[in-house]
């Protein structure tokens, strides 16, 4: 019992809080990834066209659910001070959800439901696509936050000084 002892006592607050963005943020990804994939293996059942928007909804949504993953893990088993650049990554995801929140938004926050279930569909998809913004944005905030608070207590290194 000692060991998890010790893993507790250098668990904070951050690190909970950290650890349920995460988890949100996976499930998102996960969400988005399903709502989008319908209709690419609609289309590859029917030997169709697999469209590079949907595509990029994918991927958005797998890279967002990978760096969850990995990020949640680095944050209970390693110290952020070894790795010191994560939130620009995580800026980089912001900008992608952006993208795919416009490209579908303006293609479906306009259209009216009435018998279309994948209208439905994809209005919820626009919703889980700006969830996803609204997530990574939060952590790429606090990680930058967070870096520059180190670097300005001295507890990062800059470049070219040891």
């Amino acid at each position: 019992m000692a060991p998890f002892s010790k893993f507790f006592t250098n668990f904070r607050l951050s690190n909970v809080l950290n650890l349920l963005l995460r988890t949100l943020q996976l499930i998102d990804g996960l969400v988005v990834i399903g709502l989008y994939g319908i209709d690419l293996n609609r289309a590859r059942k029917e030997d169709k066209y697999s469209d590079g928007k949907w595509v990029y909804a994918v991927v958005v949504g797998s890279l967002a659910a990978a760096t969850a993953v990995g990020y949640g893990l680095i944050s209970v088993f390693m110290h952020y001070r070894s790795l010191t650049f994560l939130f620009a990554w995580e800026w980089t995801l912001v900008v992608l959800w952006a993208a795919l929140s416009g490209i579908f938004g303006n293609m479906y926050l306009n259209e009216k439901i009435e018998m279309e279930t994948g209208i439905h569909r994809m209005k919820v998809a626009v919703g889980f696509d700006l969830a996803g913004m609204v997530l990574w944005f939060l952590t790429a905030v606090a990680g930058t936050l967070w870096f520059f608070r180190e670097r300005w207590a001295g507890r990062v290194p800059r470049p070219g000084k040891p």
